[in-house]
């Protein structure tokens, strides 16, 4: 064997293998720190986010239980789009205020199911429309969404948001867990 040809061996050894074909050294020393006691994985699996338009899934004939973490962050979540619609209103932006009250009132309809442990459609028009026919939501509510669908910014607004704060009102009246939200 010539030095050319040790040379090309000596390299050819000294060349690692594809990554593929070696185990992954990270894995391996988290194998080794497991069983010295040093390592412990986590058994069950937290949520961090989820998605509103997802939904939880029952076991069937299973009551679900009132959620009064979500149903006070909804509630503050149509207390805070209220008042952003008042304040951009009174601030020249008229056109900004009718989406935000209706964004009020679908935070107020998840509120409202949240608290009382049934699903949640997201504040559909249905689900809108059964809540004022159970009494769950005065009336008012359906026409402060169809004000706020019809893009009502040339309208004088205090009419609208005053019944968005009436309705509030009432759901922290008539739901005794919403009432400190």
């Amino acid at each position: 064997m010539d030095g050319g040809e040790a040379l090309r061996t000596d390299v050819k050894s000294s060349v690692p293998p594809p990554r593929s074909k070696r185990p992954d050294p990270l894995v391996g020393t988290a194998r080794l720190l497991v069983e010295a006691g040093l390592l412990h994985f986590a058994h069950e699996a937290r949520v961090l986010h989820r998605s509103p338009a997802l939904q939880v899934e029952t076991a069937a004939g299973d009551e679900r239980a009132p959620d009064r973490t979500r149903a006070s962050r909804a509630m503050a979540e149509a207390d805070r789009a209220l008042r952003m619609a008042k304040t951009l209103a009174a601030g020249g932006f008229p056109e900004e205020a009718p989406p935000l009250l209706a964004r009020s009132l679908r935070a107020m309809v998840e509120a409202l199911t949240a608290a009382r442990g049934a699903a949640s459609a997201v504040g559909s028009d249905a689900e809108i429309r059964g809540l004022i026919e159970s009494g769950a939501l005065p009336p008012e509510a359906l026409s402060v969404l169809e004000a706020a669908a019809d893009g009502a910014s040339d309208a004088n607004l205090d009419p609208m948001f005053a019944a968005t704060a009436r309705i509030m009102t009432a759901i922290r009246r008539n739901e005794p867990g919403l009432a400190a939200a």
